[in-house]
């Protein structure tokens, strides 16, 4: 755990919770979602800046729509010495399509996405890296997204809000421009780019800037900025959860999601081929804390519950929103 922890009180939950799907929102929307003054917003976000709280801002980007699948491969390395867990680390930061790399503690070492329009284009950029480092390789998992739930940050509160944003493989693909492209650029690299500074920067008129990004959103291609939380500031362990079934029915298993939905501290949900029935993140206090979340999803539904592999977020190296 980080030495620097920071707590928050209860303003900076309510505003970061507020945040949470839109950080776009202007300090005077937030002011009066949270009855304080424009200024009083402006100085706890700039302080939970500061503190590396919000250590940045993150796009929810449905690259379903642009024709992307949301691949996932997991590993367990062997012989992983400080010299070839750089050049691993190199190497996918200089690879375009690997969005995402994070090293775990756990089951297994490390996790990443790549964004590919087929399988075959997943197959020879996966290949590209197990050739590279087969020695070290000493099992892994592949895996494809068919939904992904974000859920939004209710472990900041501990309520059983509902709202959650939704990505589905079948969601149908669109064009667009290089505009559009150049919009979502900027954002990933800085959502709360104001539409002036996005107007300068792109030298076009603000109104077409913010019609462009309206579309976006309605197209469901831009689905939300969220701050990203340094959970470890804030005293969070952040776990990544596989969970095999037995043969439970379709009723059975709908009760655990749903369980699992109400949980204000789930905050992805992922279905997909490849991993376990359930696919889980949560944010929790301490280790005993999720194994008694274990345990009292094991109560739910007494038998269901086979097996389940765990890893604790350790290191985000990349994080990538955009393949182009």
């Amino acid at each position: 755990m980080n030495n620097m922890q920071s707590k928050l009180d209860l303003k900076d939950k309510k505003l970061l919770f507020e945040m949470d799907f839109d950080s776009r929102r202007t300090y005077a929307e937030l002011a009066r979602k949270l009855r304080m003054s424009k200024r009083g917003v402006e100085y706890k976000i700039n302080n939970l800046e500061k503190k590396g709280i919000i250590s940045g801002y993150s796009p929810i980007i449905n690259l379903q729509r642009l024709g992307y699948s949301y691949f996932r491969i997991f590993i367990k390395f062997q012989n992983l010495t400080k010299k070839i867990k750089s050049d691993i680390e190199s190497y996918v930061r200089n690879r375009k399509k690997v969005g995402w790399f994070i090293w775990y503690h756990g089951f297994y070492d490390a996790g990443f996405t790549i964004w590919a329009k087929t399988v075959t284009e997943f197959k020879e950029e996966a290949n590209e890296f197990y050739f590279k480092f087969h020695k070290n390789i000493l099992n892994r998992l592949e895996s494809i997204s068919s939904e992904v739930n974000f859920y939004k940050s209710r472990y900041l509160l501990g309520n059983s809000s509902e709202d959650k944003i939704r990505i589905e493989e079948k969601s149908k693909e669109i064009e667009i421009d290089e505009l559009d492209k150049k919009i979502l650029r900027l954002l990933v690299h800085d959502p709360r780019l104001s539409l002036v500074n996005l107007s300068e920067k792109l030298k076009e008129q603000p109104k077409r800037i913010s019609y462009r990004i309206k579309r976006l959103c309605k197209e469901k291609v831009l689905l939300a900025i969220r701050p990203v939380v340094n959970h470890e500031i804030i005293g969070k362990i952040y776990y990544k959860v596989f969970i095999y079934l037995t043969n439970v029915s379709k009723e059975e298993t709908r009760n655990l999601e749903e369980n699992l939905e109400k949980d204000p501290r789930v905050i992805y949900n992922v279905k997909a081929l490849g991993t376990g029935d359930l696919d889980i993140e949560l944010m929790v206090d301490s280790n005993q804390e999720f194994f008694d979340f274990i345990e009292k999803l094991e109560d739910k539904l007494p038998g269901a519950i086979k097996d389940y592999q765990s890893m604790i977020l350790s290191k985000t190296v990349k994080s990538e929103f955009l393949p182009f």
